[in-house]
């Protein structure tokens, strides 16, 4: 099978080839000799494509070898799912954008081509010029997968109106888990249907709320899984408890965010690219 060559973000390089069939480790580089066109899937949607369909768009009229499609695929889930199918039916896009919780699962399927070769065969290109702390979470077995292109981080979302029903003043947010607790405990007692904080099922939130408990999924060479340390069980029971007490939800995708849009969440913790939401 043809690798799928994965990038977080468009490298403009003068050549572009297929690694050679699975299993390969190495990567040979040829100048092309005549036009071809690629395709790069995404998965950022609505107004968030415009940035990357404008670097498309400068890098096609800068050029007359390389003709880059870029194509939307739905949400990262979606993109998965495509991806994983194209690669089984040996049809995959040249570049492609992915979540990167999800890179290692491509990785040790080996559908992933390493991009150190690239970087070296382009003098112009310096990977100093990325934060070394973002590129780790592309890279495995000391390989670089992945160049960033949407960095967010996790955010706390407050509901300052029900923050001012539950007598609380918005602008003195909680900043323990603790204080998380005796606040949405506060916003909860407003009705029955009212929620002091939703948990966001998906998987990055998750593993940064770990990281506040002083846990981890994985070791640092991600080769031992540490879901059963006593920190992510502290995590996990506490979270628990918010739910089975009654003032958390445990709810993500289109159906959490119809929660935070109908104004029946006081807190949520969601990606910094969410603000187009509030």
């Amino acid at each position: 099978m043809k690798k799928l060559t994965f990038i977080m973000m468009l490298i403009l390089v003068a050549s572009l080839v297929w690694s050679g069939g699975s299993g390969e480790k190495t990567v040979q580089l040829t100048e092309l000799t005549e036009p071809v066109t690629i395709q790069v899937w995404y998965s950022l949607g609505a107004k968030y494509s415009a940035p990357l369909e404008d670097i498309i768009t400068k890098f096609n009229a800068s050029q007359d070898m390389i003709t880059v499609e870029g194509v939307y695929q739905g949400g990262y889930a979606t993109t998965q799912e495509k991806l994983l199918a194209a690669y089984i039916a040996d049809e995959p896009p040249v570049l492609a954008q992915l979540e990167q919780s999800l890179v290692g699962s491509f990785v040790a399927n080996d559908a992933l081509v390493p991009l150190e070769s690239f970087i070296k065969a382009d003098k112009d290109f310096n990977i100093k010029d990325f934060n070394k702390y973002i590129t780790q979470g592309a890279t495995y077995n000391k390989k670089l997968y992945g160049l960033p292109i949407n960095v967010s981080t996790p955010v706390l979302y407050l509901n300052r109106e029900l923050f001012r029903k539950a007598g609380l003043d918005p602008d003195k947010y909680p900043t323990t888990w603790d204080e998380a607790y005796d606040v949405a405990k506060k916003i909860s007692d407003l009705g029955p249907d009212i929620y002091g904080i939703r948990i966001y099922n998906s998987g990055w939130i998750i593993d940064s709320l770990f990281h506040q408990f002083g846990g981890t999924i994985f070791n640092k060479d991600n080769t031992k899984c540490l879901v059963n340390s006593k920190e992510i069980k502290e995590a996990m029971g506490f979270w628990k408890k918010m739910v089975d007490d009654g003032i958390a939800v445990y709810q993500g995708g289109k159906d959490g965010s119809t929660m935070d849009a109908s104004g029946v969440v006081g807190m949520v913790m969601r990606s910094t690219g969410s603000i187009a939401w509030f």
